[in-house]
């Protein structure tokens, strides 16, 4: 039975959500990280432990405070106030590739790491080593909107951290907005101009908003049937067909997906070995805590 899985044909088809504008320029992607000396950013930070219930707050603030040039290359000086001693770190873009590196004066000085590609193209994946955030991940990126913060109109990029699925967003020209849901934006200087965030992100509107798995079509069917869904979370999906008794038949999806639109094709002629038998059988989709079933007939 697994080896006649393995086989199986299936055509997946990515509807992509209409949640980008038009495609910007390298240098307009360079303002998702507004490097200018004098500009800081604070940010509020909540952290919650349910298990022994214990939760803490505090305040950030990140300033470029200079720049240098460190093994011949130039960087930002950047000091990090929170609790505790001030910490300094080096940022720098590489404009010819669009990576973005930091340097931890705490950790290794001379070790640069790649924390961002700002040249990455929708549902391309960044291998990162971020020590700030204390993580060796891979970021998504999921989306690049129009949109609206505190009045301004700009364009916000969203990026998940696979390992954690934290997603934080950018907005142009300002920087970074939030990190997960506990970690935002409350107000920055940049580039001379005073902003306080007091204004939630503009949603672009054709993103789901809910969990949807809709009716294959055409059912019943032989030997074809499409199946259509819509994510409203980002997160490992998975989506199976069962034979009447329960038993796994087929694993259509298994793949870490965005929100959005997707349809998989399921063919039987392209299986080989054990058959489908005719009647009721059935498929079901999971994503997070999300999981729904339903119900097909295949006519032989």
């Amino acid at each position: 039975m697994a080896a006649s899985i393995k086989k199986i044909f299936l055509i997946l088809l990515f509807i992509s959500p209409n949640i980008f504008s038009q495609p910007l320029s390298k240098e307009e992607m360079l303002k998702f990280y507004p490097y200018n000396i004098g500009n800081w950013w604070r940010y509020w930070w909540i952290f919650y432990d349910p298990i022994n219930n214990y939760a803490e707050g505090g305040v950030d603030k990140y300033s470029i405070v200079g720049d240098t040039v460190i093994n011949l290359k130039p960087v930002y000086v950047i000091t990090l106030q929170s609790k505790g001693p001030i910490k300094k770190f080096y940022e720098r873009i590489d404009s010819t590739t669009g990576n973005v590196f930091r340097q931890n004066q705490w950790t290794n000085y001379y070790s640069e790491k790649c924390i961002d590609n700002i040249y990455a193209n929708i549902g391309d994946t960044i291998k990162i080593e971020d020590e700030l955030l204390g993580q060796s991940d891979k970021l998504l990126v999921k989306a690049i909107y129009d949109s609206t913060v505190s009045n301004l109109s700009t364009k916000i990029r969203e990026v998940i951290y696979l390992a954690s699925g934290n997603v934080s967003k950018f907005a142009l020209g300002l920087g970074r907005l939030s990190f997960g849901e506990r970690y935002e934006l409350d107000s920055a200087m940049i580039n001379g101009n005073a902003y306080d965030i007091t204004t939630n992100i503009e949603e672009p509107s054709d993103i789901p908003t809910e969990f949807i798995l809709y009716q294959n079509y055409p059912n019943p069917f032989n030997p074809e049937t499409t199946i259509s869904y819509k994510l409203h979370v980002s997160g490992y999906t998975t989506l199976k067909v069962y034979d009447v008794l329960g038993r796994e038949v087929a694993t259509l999806v298994n793949d870490y997906q965005i929100p959005g639109k997707y349809s998989v094709r399921f063919n039987l002629e392209t299986r080989s070995g054990e058959s489908l038998p005719s009647g009721i059988c059935f498929y079901r989709l999971t994503v997070g805590k999300f999981s729904t079933t339903r119900k097909m007939i295949l006519l032989k």
